[in-house]
């Protein structure tokens, strides 16, 4: 069984070498796998100082290398893809293929600058519905006003439509073979939950990494994070899209 770990999980580890222990004995159970996502949204956390951010880099790599065996989900020119990739070599991906030279002090330093260039985004709080409705259960979220209105409006019609009116079976296999739809609903369908303030997140940055990791998730049978704000904003996702990936703690996994 094939199973994606969280950037939360990985995280974890670093933390407890028991954790991790028992994440390594679980893969005769699953096969782990991760994507250059969680080394991109790490180069782009605001540090207290770029000593703790090498330091949390070269752990990640680490880590990542112990529990996947270098098993990557990659974004290939037509579809979502398993590849044998070195961790450390998707992290200097994250800079730059040209950057493959760079030691780890410097792919911290380019990344930097790469953040202090990035402009604001105009949309940072688009909540349409102030009170929360994190207690709203998945099917309702799908059928509020405001969640559908900006997806139909946001999609070109023909897109809204087919999700609409086709098997989930033939929209799943459509966003597998199509990456740039694939990227496109994702971001979209993540924003139309911060519109009804479903498990809103602050900062907005982060919404753009979850629709990320919940799209290499989609390939596995299992995505695993302890993020219980994720778990149900993924849950909304995968059932809006007829995906069948489980969403799973830790603890459901008998890893914990």
């Amino acid at each position: 069984m094939n199973a994606y770990i969280g950037l939360d999980v990985i995280l974890k580890c670093i933390g407890s070498n028991v954790l991790k222990q028992k994440i390594i004995l679980s893969r005769r159970k699953y096969n782990f796998y991760y994507a250059d996502v969680h080394f991109d949204e790490l180069l782009h956390i605001e540090y207290t100082n770029p000593r703790s951010k090498i330091s949390i880099l070269e752990n990640a790599v680490k880590t990542i290398t112990a529990l996947t065996d270098n098993n990557a989900v990659v974004s290939t020119p037509l579809s979502l893809a398993f590849k044998n990739q070195s961790p450390m070599a998707a992290l200097k991906a994250c800079v730059g293929k040209e950057n493959a030279h760079l030691g780890m002090t410097e792919i911290v330093t380019l990344s930097n600058k790469l953040i202090q260039s990035k402009t604001a985004d105009p949309t940072e709080d688009i909540r349409m519905i102030k009170d929360p409705t994190d207690s709203w259960p998945v099917d309702e979220i799908l059928k509020n006003m405001h969640y559908r209105e900006f997806i139909k409006a946001t999609l070109p019609f023909d897109l809204f439509f087919l999700i609409e009116t086709q098997p989930k079976a033939q929209i799943r296999n459509l966003i597998e073979i199509n990456r740039n739809l694939r990227d496109t609903l994702f971001e979209i369908i993540f924003k139309a939950l911060d519109i009804v303030n479903y498990h809103y997140n602050d900062p907005i940055d982060k919404n753009f990494y979850e629709a990320r990791h919940a799209m290499y998730g989609m390939k596995t049978d299992v995505f695993m994070t302890d993020d219980e704000k994720f778990r149900k904003r993924c849950a909304v996702v995968y059932k809006y899209l007829g995906i069948n990936t489980a969403i799973s703690r830790l603890d459901m996994m008998n890893i914990k």
